[in-house]
């Protein structure tokens, strides 16, 4: 998971971090899902564009389901 917020897409060092994880996703060898908190500048990350990503609304549940899903796990996850 890629979590982008103001701060992040403002610096250059997260920014490295999400292209060195988006590069490892299209080499196959891992899946990213990126977490938008608050309102940053995503014109700044210009891949998401083409990108499943996810907004935090404070429910993570929710977030963990769809993570569930894009790794297409085939058990249900339980939730107390």
């Amino acid at each position: 998971m890629a979590i982008l917020s103001k701060d992040s897409v403002e610096k250059k060092w997260p920014q490295a971090e999400i292209n060195a994880a988006l590069a490892r996703e299209l080499a196959g060898k891992q899946k990213i899902l990126p977490l938008i908190v608050g309102d940053p500048d995503l014109s700044k990350v210009s891949f998401l564009e083409q990108k499943l990503y996810l907004n935090w609304d404070s429910n993570g549940k929710h977030i963990a389901e769809e993570i569930h899903k894009m790794l297409q796990i085939p058990e249900p996850l339980e939730f107390s």
